[in-house]
């Protein structure tokens, strides 16, 4: 993978994951989607949450039937010291929902083709070293309920009217539902401790 070692922080966090199992073709013989220890094949066993590949997720699928592929749906590597710019192969997830690589020390611009990801409900990108502007491109993400930038102090520009609305309290008697992704009370637009407006 692209960054597997670009730093320690990066060769630790990507050692956990077994790609040595997959192939060009990216089949894996340690199904991401399966329970520790559990090889690919027709009878895996799904148990929510829990995989070899640390950080990695394949959420909301514990009722499909197990002919079905199960599909990587989260990407959670939050306060693990990595650098360098955000790994643009994650984007080949393409039923993603969720990226949290908050606390971390990302530098660089936001990827554009992040827009590409329409399946995306909440992207995390806190207390990072970002900068420049939100693309444009962000604005296909539809389904989008949070997008937290907070704490990037190089990000500067507009945040696109497409984007969520800023942070709202939900889930209180007056305030609407909590979003069943999340535990977080605050959800919405975090731009706190940036130059975006």
């Amino acid at each position: 993978m692209e960054v597997k070692d670009r730093d320690p922080e990066w060769h630790g966090a990507m050692s956990k994951w077994p790609v040595h199992t997959c192939n060009t073709s990216g089949v894996c013989k340690i199904d991401p989607c399966a329970r520790p220890g559990t090889r690919t094949g027709p009878r895996f066993e799904f148990v929510e949450g829990r995989t070899d590949w640390e950080g990695v997720s394949c959420r909301y699928q514990w009722n499909w039937d197990r002919s079905i592929p199960r599909l990587v749906t989260n990407i959670h590597l939050p306060k693990r010291g990595l650098t360098g710019s955000l790994p643009r192969s994650f984007l080949l997830f393409d039923n993603i929902t969720e990226l949290d690589m908050d606390s971390n020390q990302l530098t660089g611009t936001l990827p554009r083709e992040i827009g590409c990801l329409r399946n995306l409900i909440e992207i995390d990108l806190s207390n990072n070293r970002l900068q420049g502007t939100i693309p444009q491109e962000w604005n296909l993400l539809n389904g989008l309920v949070e997008m937290e930038l907070d704490g990037n102090g190089g990000l500067a520009g507009c945040v696109p009217a497409e984007c969520p609305p800023f942070n709202r309290v939900c889930g209180s008697f007056f305030a609407t539902p909590c979003p069943s992704f999340t535990t977080d009370r605050l959800i919405g637009t975090d731009i706190r401790g940036t130059r975006l407006s």
